[in-house]
């Protein structure tokens, strides 16, 4: 069986599954199971994708917000889309569960010590720096709320979310909240 994977921009495009294996970009994590795309592999498909998604689509609204979203403002944690993101096949295995509500408390901990200055950071599996469970993604991006304070608002859930979509919906309410309180003022 051939195998080709080929990215938006034509830079890179790799044939065969033994080459994507080897070079790290999947992996097959049981015997019997088919191959998955590795922390690398999800990463190269999402940066080489942005870019292909920033050119042609731009951030455009989107009023589905149906993912796992996060949104931190003081001592305030707003979570919406529980049901949605819980509907994903992974968590029909209980472990999977109990991983991401550890990943969820470790985030919840953690967020403040997010870095600043970087409107979007996008973390796939263990590149996580709030938790050390690497089954899950999360996208953040910073945000400004009322009164000068500022904030994040984050995306998390499965490795395979829809990333460029999520980064999309994560802008458009970005775009949306800060606009509404220009407004507001």
């Amino acid at each position: 069986m051939q195998f080709v994977w080929c990215f938006p921009n034509g830079r890179k495009t790799f044939s065969g599954k033994p080459f994507l294996t080897e070079e790290g970009y999947l992996e097959q994590p049981h015997t019997s199971s088919g191959r998955v795309p590795t922390d690398r592999g999800y990463r190269l498909f999402v940066d080489e994708g942005l870019e292909k998604y920033a050119d042609e689509e731009g951030a455009g609204e989107d009023s589905d917000f149906s993912d796992l979203a996060l949104a931190y403002y003081r001592d305030i944690l707003w979570k919406e889309g529980w049901e949605a993101v819980l509907r994903a096949p992974e968590f029909a295995q209980n472990e999977v569960l109990l991983n991401f509500t550890k990943f969820l408390t470790d985030v919840e901990q953690n967020i403040k010590r997010a870095k600043r200055g970087k409107p979007l950071e996008i973390y796939i599996g263990k590149e996580n720096p709030f938790s050390n469970i690497g089954d899950f993604s999360m996208i953040v991006c910073e945000c400004d709320f009322a009164r000068g304070q500022q904030g994040f608002v984050a995306i998390v859930g499965p490795k395979r979310m829809p990333y460029y979509r999520n980064v999309g919906l994560i802008h458009s309410f970005v775009d949306l909240w800060e606009k509404r309180l220009r407004l507001k003022r």
